[in-house]
C-alpha cells in the first residue's frame, strides 16, 4: 500500500453508562481511513460519513443498534459498513477525552 487518505466529522449522542446505567451524552469525533492508491474522491467519502452520523446525531447509540462501552465498539460499527476503509478512529469528548482504531 502506498499510503492512506481521511476525512473526519464530528456528531452529538448519548449512550448508557457502563457503571451507573444512566445516559449521558458525548461529542464523538470520527476519522475514516482508505488507501491512497487508487484514487478516491474524499468528498464522496466524507458525504458518505456526514450521512451516516447524520443518522445517529442526537440519539441514543444503543438504540441504533451500536454498544458503543468503548469507542471501540462505535469505531466497529462504523468500518463493517464503511466502503473499502482500511480503519476507522474514533475519540470521544468530555472530562477524559480516549479515543480507539479499529480495522477490517
Amino acid at each position: 500500500m502506498t499510503g492512506e487518505d481521511f476525512t473526519e466529522a464530528d456528531f452529538c449522542a448519548n449512550h448508557n453508562d457502563v457503571v451507573s446505567g444512566e445516559p449521558h451524552g458525548h461529542t464523538w469525533r470520527v476519522r475514516i481511513y482508505w488507501a491512497a492508491e487508487p484514487f478516491r474522491d474524499a468528498r464522496i467519502l466524507h458525504a458518505w460519513l456526514t450521512s451516516l452520523l447524520g443518522q445517529w446525531d442526537c440519539k441514543s447509540l444503543e438504540e441504533q443498534g451500536i454498544q458503543p462501552t468503548t469507542n471501540f465498539g462505535l469505531a466497529s460499527a462504523i468500518v463493517r459498513l464503511g466502503p473499502q476503509l482500511t480503519r476507522v478512529k474514533v475519540f470521544r469528548g468530555g472530562r477524559v477525552p480516549c479515543g480507539s482504531e479499529a480495522r477490517p
